[in-house]
């Protein structure tokens, strides 16, 4: 998706412009509105474990401008970031940089990461796996299996092929060629089946519903007609919590894993 270009006069001078202009971009149709309309950063809420020890290294593949880092240095953690875009990684640092937490993204490649055996306590990516060939995917389990530390942990978002918003307006690229960019789906038991090679205790909780890439915590930041989607994801996202079936149902799930 092409970013909207405006003068920067016209932009909040407290938001970043690269992430005013590709917010849209890396977080989802429901973002349109807010290109170059920022007047805050759409941090989401953090998914996964507190750092059980402070400043414990995780990783976020596919930063983007860092809204993840960001998430995990809230919760503990020293946050690392890798993308392909040089643009996107210096946003990163600056917005880490900007809410006062430490942190570094650097530019590199998902499938062969730039960092030595067992440096990670976590490694987590958003919206990013989707987009690349499954052979790649399963390169990128293998790399994520290296660079945790024994006992770390991975959480890592993709969107369910049967989910039920999904069913309807799934168009889906099944082309090994990385110059696609169209989402990849998956079904439930590819993904326990990709994750158990390397990983135990693979569980998939549900993200939301109604869509991809949905955040209750921006629900503000939202137009008024995205504002009950936003609501009704939220809720479902919760009482799949206690009635597990639920799961299946949703359209971007996490899957977790821990190394063996």
């Amino acid at each position: 998706m092409k970013p909207l270009l405006l003068d920067k006069a016209a932009r909040p001078n407290s938001i970043d412009p690269f992430v005013q202009d590709w917010v849209a971009a890396t977080n989802g149709r429901l973002y349109l509105s807010a290109v170059n309309n920022l007047e805050r950063y759409p941090i989401p809420r953090w998914p996964g474990p507190v750092a059980a020890v402070p400043k414990s290294p995780m990783l976020d593949i596919g930063c983007g401008w860092g809204r993840w880092m960001v998430s995990a240095g809230m919760a503990g953690y020293h946050a690392s970031g890798i993308d392909l875009k040089p643009d996107a990684v210096a946003a990163a640092n600056r917005v880490v940089q900007a809410h006062g937490l430490s942190g570094q993204a650097i530019a590199g490649n998902l499938g062969q990461l730039p960092f030595p055996d067992e440096s990670f306590d976590l490694v987590f990516s958003y919206g990013v796996l989707q987009h690349v060939p499954k052979s790649l995917v399963a390169t990128c389990l293998s790399e994520v299996h290296r660079v945790l530390k024994p006992n770390g942990v991975c959480l890592i978002e993709f969107p369910l092929w049967p989910g039920l918003t999904n069913r309807l307006r799934r168009t889906e690229c099944h082309s090994e060629d990385p110059a696609c960019w169209q989402a990849r789906y998956y079904r439930w038991g590819e993904l326990q089946a990709n994750f158990s090679r390397h990983f135990d205790e693979v569980t998939i909780k549900a993200d939301c519903i109604f869509g991809i890439g949905i955040q209750f915590e921006d629900i503000d930041i939202m137009p008024w007609y995205y504002k009950p989607i936003v609501a009704l994801s939220e809720g479902f996202r919760r009482m799949s919590e206690t009635l597990p079936p639920l799961v299946r149902l949703s359209d971007s799930v996490y899957v977790r894993g821990r190394k063996r």
